[in-house]
């Protein structure tokens, strides 16, 4: 009798834990919105995932859900606007089309540093 006892609190809990680990897209959706993201895309990946891409002020987010519900991924990237180290669509809108930011220190990236006075 304990051992069936036992058994049926161990399957309770786990079903909890599964329940709780399980998320909608309603969920996610509202959790972005409520986080102030203001463009939120969902899309299916290769393996059926649902996807989510979140973008803020300053901020991007990507939470990817399995076909049950777990988060899989949730990453979140400062916008790297103006940096040329860390290029993405977006990136460097400041730049003419030789890839040059209009400084005068002869070089095209943005750090401003031509190299001299380096000694």
């Amino acid at each position: 009798m304990l051992k069936k006892t036992l058994l049926m609190g161990t399957s309770f809990v786990l079903m909890a834990s599964t329940a709780l680990a399980q998320t909608s897209k309603e969920d996610i959706v509202d959790m972005l919105s409520e986080q102030g993201f203001t463009k939120i895309e969902i899309s299916k990946t290769l393996f059926g995932n649902t996807k989510f891409e979140a973008k803020g002020t300053g901020i991007e987010r990507e939470i990817v859900l399995d076909k049950n519900g777990t988060v899989m991924r949730d990453r979140t990237e400062h916008d790297d606007e103006g940096d040329d180290s860390n290029d993405d669509e977006d990136d460097d809108i400041n730049d003419d089309d030789d890839g040059n930011d209009g400084d005068d220190d002869s070089e095209g990236d943005d750090d401003g540093d031509d190299g001299e006075g380096d000694d």
